[in-house]
């Protein structure tokens, strides 16, 4: 699986989106964006409030307002949802998408030309001899390619997505923002393993020290009554024995 798409299903783990092929194509072939909302007050449950808003509540109507300027009387989730189009309908919006596209970049070069036109007058009329600012505009053929894959269409494709729950969100949140989580997920304690304490007579610490050499982990050495009061230890070379006995 690539990681795009790995990454988007665990972005949309737990959650409500619709993961058919149409959104996945087009949440994984355009930019997306990604927004984290602070909630400063803490009484209400932001999920519940984010759900409501975008889902569930329907624009107010003003008064003040002509009917013609009044928002469509829809949730903002089926104001901006699609359905995957077929692919006469998809040809169709790509030719309309590039004549428009040429149209302005056509005007762009007329009006360029025509802030110029008395410094640069012969050089607008060579353009047009020329053929590379033509008179009469000609739209090309959009070429179809039968290899293209497509989704079937009717699909449905949100405009958005917010997750319905605290795990949808949490999850989100430690793959898009993995900071955020950090000031509110107390850290694991560290392990330590058990650790054994053998208290032997300094007479016998050489052969102590023979039996753990073995083991890279054991430490061993002198205690004195001395080291309450100085903070300092026994010396494990001392040749009359080291401190006292325990």
């Amino acid at each position: 699986m690539p990681w795009r798409l790995l990454m988007a299903c665990h972005v949309l783990y737990a959650g409500d989106a619709p993961l058919n092929e149409a959104s996945l194509l087009q949440l994984l072939s355009l930019p997306a964006l990604a927004i984290c909302f602070r909630l400063l007050d803490t009484d209400k449950h932001f999920v519940s409030l984010s759900r409501r808003i975008l889902y569930e509540e329907l624009p107010v109507y003003d008064d003040d307002k002509p009917a013609q300027d009044q928002p469509p009387r829809m949730t903002a989730f089926e104001r901006y949802r699609t359905y995957s189009p077929t692919r006469e309908e998809l040809m169709e919006n790509r030719r309309r998408q590039k004549i428009q596209e040429k149209r302005l970049a056509r005007k762009a070069i007329v009006d360029a030309l025509e802030a110029q036109r008395v410094m640069k007058e012969q050089r607008r009329l060579e353009l047009l001899k020329s053929g590379e600012l033509p008179d009469v505009y000609v739209e090309e053929e959009e070429e179809e390619n039968a290899d293209e894959y497509l989704p079937p269409p009717g699909l449905l494709i949100p405009g958005f997505y917010s997750p319905p729950n605290d795990v949808a969100k949490s999850n989100g949140l430690a793959i898009l923002f993995p900071k955020v989580p950090l000031y509110y997920v107390t850290p694991e304690p560290e392990f330590l393993p058990p650790h054994v304490l053998v208290m032997l007579e300094i007479s016998k610490r050489y052969k102590a020290v023979e039996a753990i050499t073995p083991y890279k982990q054991a430490r061993a050495g002198d205690y004195d009554d001395d080291d309450d009061d100085d903070g300092g230890g026994g010396d494990d070379d001392d040749d009359d024995g080291g401190g006292d006995e325990h």
